[in-house]
């Protein structure tokens, strides 16, 4: 057998609804290359696990099973992908998708192999993704949420929008990277890598660091927002989670900057900023909030909210009764 060009990663937990069709989107790829499918299962209770076998059965070639018997996530192994699977990963090169994700396009592998193999000062290759609900309906929008012209862009680049717009600009169902740019560290993974479980910001953080992205503006895959058990719906249900997501990217962000020994150290700044304006809204930190440090992002906020926070900042006790009021509110 010859020399596998890619491993497509795939992320499945709960995704019996979604999966085959995440599924036949990467088996349905046509390249003039051999590509695996590593595929990690952490102990779906839906039947995922039962869907995944029919396709190792059907394609005993193509599949690579990690199915667990225990699940990793709630044991606090968050980071599946960069601690588990990058590793075992046999291609020169790593594409992802999660379960509840696809990708609409039979070339998409070949695009992007054929986009790395031209531009060799890229490390990743990026593309548009369309928004979709959970029914599969489309939400209009599509990620990046940004005018972005398709080329070559410098890793710096993204680490501002990171840093300053709070968006690592891509979807993770686009990602296509060199592995030997990362081989090494995953011997002894850099701490930042596995800081939070928002693992496809942390690796565009890394190979930003590394050399230039290549984005096309090619839709090829579909993301599907806020589906049942997704980390994104979640965070929206939960300020605890959210808060430990902020949390966490936090953490991560610091322990970049020692990694990368300051190189960004302006940019990482601006996002420990934005984090903990976050952070202190969640936590109720009012006078923080005034700090002259988070002047401009005070400055954003309305006008009901600027006095609400101005009035607990210097009278806590009326910013405890009025935030009584309200949770006992919420839930009725």
């Amino acid at each position: 057998m010859s020399e596998i060009a890619v491993t497509v990663c795939c992320i499945t937990y709960n995704h019996a609804k979604f999966v085959k069709q995440c599924l036949d989107g990467i088996v349905e790829q046509k390249t003039d290359f051999p590509f695996d499918i590593l595929i990690h299962d952490d102990a779906s209770t839906d039947g995922t696990t039962d869907i995944i076998r029919e396709y190792i059965n059907e394609y005993p070639n193509l599949f690579v099973p990690m199915l667990e018997k225990k699940n990793q996530y709630s044991q606090g192994n968050h980071s599946i992908l960069i601690k588990y699977m990058l590793e075992r990963a046999k291609g020169q090169y790593i594409a992802v998708c999660e379960g509840d994700d696809f990708w609409c396009d039979k070339y998409k592998l070949q695009k992007q192999y054929d986009l790395l193999q031209k531009h060799k000062n890229c490390n990743m290759c990026t593309h548009t993704v369309e928004i979709i609900k959970e029914d599969g309906r489309s939400l209009g929008t599509k990620i990046p949420q940004r005018n972005i012209a398709s080329g070559e862009m410098e890793g710096k680049t993204l680490i501002n929008y990171l840093a300053y717009e709070d968006t690592h600009l891509f979807h993770t169902s686009s990602m296509f990277f060199e592995k030997k740019v990362i081989a090494d560290d995953l011997k002894n993974i850099p701490s930042f890598l596995t800081s939070t479980a928002a693992e496809d910001r942390a690796l565009f953080l890394y190979y930003a660091a590394k050399g230039n992205i290549y984005y096309t503006d090619k839709c090829m895959s579909k993301y599907r927002i806020q589906s049942e058990g997704s980390w994104s719906l979640n965070n929206s249900q939960s300020k605890q989670n959210a808060l430990r997501t902020d949390n966490e990217l936090f953490q991560m962000i610091s322990d970049f900057n020692e990694y990368t020994q300051e190189r960004f150290a302006k940019e990482v700044y601006a996002y420990q900023t934005l984090l903990n304006f976050r952070i202190f809204q969640y936590e109720r930190r009012f006078k923080e909030l005034l700090d002259v440090r988070y002047a401009n992002l005070f400055q954003k906020l309305g006008k009901r909210q600027k006095a609400y926070y101005r009035i607990c900042a210097y009278f806590p006790l009326v910013g405890d009764i009025y935030y009584k009021i309200k949770t006992l509110a919420d839930k009725h």
